[in-house]
């Protein structure tokens, strides 16, 4: 019985607004995203954060209805080439983080089709993974990892089999791509790295690596941006 219940409540229609401003995608003709399970227990399935780790020290978060939440770059560097200086490892560890989100875009700018294809998979296997969750009385995850290579093997599978990603599911791709590549353009302009804030370093590896790793978030850019404002308005 509760099974079929979460089953009859998988539709539940969303209310307001995403922070891009757009009606649910989800409620024309496909699965609604937003479920609800019984017992009081509401779960919104739209608010579930997909992180892609998409290539050496590139991490990418996203939700379902397509909003971009974050981008994580590592850099690293052998702790034996910084001659126990903190600020020596910060500037090759920065140098190395910058090279990889550059070759980064570059990728992203020649083969814009196939990341769509990607994102789009993680997308409906997440929602499937969700609605699958809750049809079993069980808890839907408010983080879903994916390794970029593992998709794109189960996208040329499902290609060679005729199965096409869900027409709701490009559409969101499509718009986190777009969100995801201006962002980058940012954040590489001006030959530095911009909009970014480091969330954590250390060493690893026995303390044979020094790695640091940079975020830019919409969140972390609104404070930013609200600081500011508040700096130069006096």
């Amino acid at each position: 019985m509760k099974k079929l219940l979460a089953v009859a409540v998988a539709t539940t229609i969303l209310s307001g607004c995403s922070s891009i401003d757009k009606i649910n995608p989800f409620a024309s003709g496909e699965q609604d995203y937003t479920v609800a399970q019984p017992d009081s227990n509401t779960t919104a399935v739209k608010d579930q954060t997909v992180n892609l780790s998409d290539g050496p020290g590139i991490q990418v978060s996203y939700t379902l209805l397509g909003d971009l939440e974050k981008i994580e770059i590592t850099g690293s560097v052998d702790a034996w080439k910084c001659a126990n200086s903190n600020n020596t490892c910060e500037i090759f560890a920065e140098a190395d983080a910058k090279e990889r989100l550059v070759k980064y875009l570059y990728q992203e700018r020649v083969s814009t089709s196939r990341s769509v294809e990607v994102i789009a998979k993680t997308l409906d296997q997440a929602r499937d993974d969700a609605t699958n969750r809750i049809a079993n009385g069980e808890q839907v995850q408010s983080i879903t990892n994916f390794e970029r290579g593992e998709v794109e093997q189960q996208v040329d599978q499902d290609k060679a089999q005729g199965i096409q990603p869900t027409n709701t599911a490009k559409r969101v791709a499509e718009t986190i791509e777009e969100t995801k590549v201006s962002a980058l353009t940012k954040i590489t302009s001006g030959g530095t790295l911009r909009g970014l804030r480091k969330v954590r370093s250390g060493l690893i590896n026995g303390g044979k690596t020094y790695t640091a790793v940079w975020e830019w978030s919409t969140k972390g850019q609104a404070t930013a941006r609200d600081i500011r404002e508040k700096m130069f308005s006096k």
